[in-house]
């Protein structure tokens, strides 16, 4: 049986890798990210699926990418942030691929 502090350990399998999905963190939140991102070279994926974003977060995340080159992997909710900018976004995470 696992301790009450074993549960709540978070598990990150690829270092390079950092998930947020289901978090509900919000647009506040979503604007911090795309911030500390830009100056993060090292991270490949980052999940930050359904947190209650919206379309200026997802501009912001856009922006982010203009920066960092080393996310090659981006999971936004488009119903959040826009299917135009969930496009843009598509279209930059596909070519580094």
């Amino acid at each position: 049986m696992m301790s009450e502090a074993n549960n709540k350990m978070l598990l990150i399998a690829n270092p390079n890798s950092c998930r947020f999905a289901h978090r509900r963190f919000g647009a506040i939140a979503g604007n911090s990210f795309s911030e500390a991102l830009k100056r993060n070279k090292t991270l490949t994926e980052f999940d930050f699926f359904n947190n209650r974003l919206t379309e200026e977060a997802g501009e912001k995340f856009l922006e982010m990418l203009d920066e960092n080159h080393a996310l090659v992997e981006l999971s936004l909710c488009e119903v959040e942030i826009g299917m135009e900018c969930a496009d843009k976004i598509k279209e930059i995470i596909s070519a580094r691929q």
